[in-house]
C-alpha cells in the first residue's frame, strides 16, 4: 500500500526498480499463420529455452550485498548499544556491590579497631588512676595505722602514769610485765607497717658512737633492702661517716639494728629498748626482780 511504499528505504526502492527493469517481458504467441511446418502444416515451432535476463546475477549479488551490509550495520548498532547498556548496567551493579562490600569491610575494621583502641585507652587510664589512688590510699592507711598505734601507745602510757600509784600498790611486778608486753606488741605492730622505725633507730644509734667513720650496720633480712636503698641518707645526717656497709643478720629482730664501728658497738633493737624501759621503771621504783 502507499504507506508501506513511503517507508521503503532507498536501498529497497533501488532493488525493486532494478528487479522490475530487468524482468523479462512476456512475448506474445505468434499467430498460427506465421509458422510453417516442415510437413506443410500450420504448427507452432518448438518452445525455445527460457532466456535468463542478462542482469539477474548482478541483481542477486547486489541484493545479497545489500542484505549483508544491512545485517552488519544492524548487528554493529545492536552490539554497540547492547554493549553500552550492558557495560553501564554491569558497571553500576559492580560498583554498587564493590562499594557495599568495601564499606561493610571498612566499617567493621574501623569499628573493631576503634573498639580495641578505646578499650586499651580506657583500661590504661583506669589502671593508672587506680594505681595512683591505691598508692595514695595505701600510704594514708599505713600512716593512719602508725599514728593510731602511736596515739594508742601514748594513751596507754598516759593512762599508766595516771594510774601508776594505785596499780603499783595493788600489783607492782605484774603491772610492769603487762606494760612491757603491751608496749612490745604495739612497737612490733608499728614496725610491720613502717620501715622508718628501723631507719630512725639506726640514726639514733649512729649518734651514740664517738667516731662513726667506717660503720657496719646489721639489720634483719626483711629490713635489708629498705636500709640498703636509704643508706645514703645516713651520710647526710652523720657528716663524719665515710663508709657504711649493710649486712642482713637473722639474729637482729625486725625493726632493730646493731651498729659496729671503730669507736664501739651500739645495740638498737626493739628488745633492748623494751628492756631499757623496763629497767627504767624498775630503777624508778627501786624494784629488784
Amino acid at each position: 500500500n502507499a504507506q508501506q511504499k513511503e517507508k521503503q528505504t532507498p536501498e529497497q526502492t533501488d532493488f525493486v526498480s532494478l528487479y522490475k527493469a530487468d524482468e523479462p517481458k512476456k512475448s506474445k504467441k505468434p499467430e498460427p499463420s506465421a509458422f510453417v511446418s516442415l510437413y506443410g502444416k500450420d504448427e507452432p515451432p518448438p518452445p525455445k529455452a527460457q532466456e535468463v535476463p542478462p542482469h539477474s546475477a548482478t541483481i542477486m549479488a547486489n541484493v545479497k550485498e545489500i542484505e549483508r551490509k544491512a545485517y552488519d550495520k544492524g548487528y554493529k548498532e545492536g552490539n554497540d548499544k547492547g554493549y553500552k547498556e550492558g557495560n553501564a548496567k554491569g558497571y553500576k551493579e559492580g560498583n554498587d556491590k564493590g562499594y557495599k562490600e568495601a564499606h561493610d569491610k571498612g566499617y567493621k575494621e574501623g569499628s573493631d579497631k576503634g573498639y580495641k583502641e578505646g578499650q586499651d585507652k580506657g583500661y590504661k587510664e583506669g589502671y593508672d588512676k587506680g594505681l595512683i589512688q591505691g598508692e595514695i590510699e595505701g600510704k594514708n592507711s599505713a600512716q593512719a595505722k602508725t599514728e593510731e598505734n602511736i596515739e594508742r601507745l601514748a594513751g596507754i602510757v598516759n593512762a599508766i602514769e595516771n594510774m601508776w600509784t594505785n596499780l603499783i600498790a595493788a600489783n607492782e611486778k605484774q603491772l610492769i610485765d603487762l606494760i612491757c608486753r603491751i608496749a612490745e606488741k604495739v612497737v612490733h605492730g608499728r614496725v610491720i607497717v613502717d620501715h622508718d622505725t628501723v631507719k630512725r633507730s639506726i640514726l639514733y644509734a649512729l649518734t651514740q658512737i664517738p667516731e662513726p667513720i667506717d660503720v657496719t650496720i646489721n639489720v634483719n633480712p626483711e629490713d635489708y633492702e629498705y636500709i640498703e636503698a636509704v643508706k645514703n641518707l645516713f651520710f647526710e645526717q652523720v657528716k663524719k661517716m665515710k663508709h657504711v656497709a649493710v649486712i642482713a643478720d637473722p639474729s637482729v629482730s625486725k625493726g632493730g639494728a646493731r651498729i659496729e664501728a671503730k669507736g664501739g658497738q651500739v645495740e638498737s633493737t626493739i628488745e633492748s629498748k623494751l628492756e631499757a624501759v623496763k629497767d627504767s621503771i624498775i630503777k624508778a621504783k627501786s624494784f629488784n626482780f
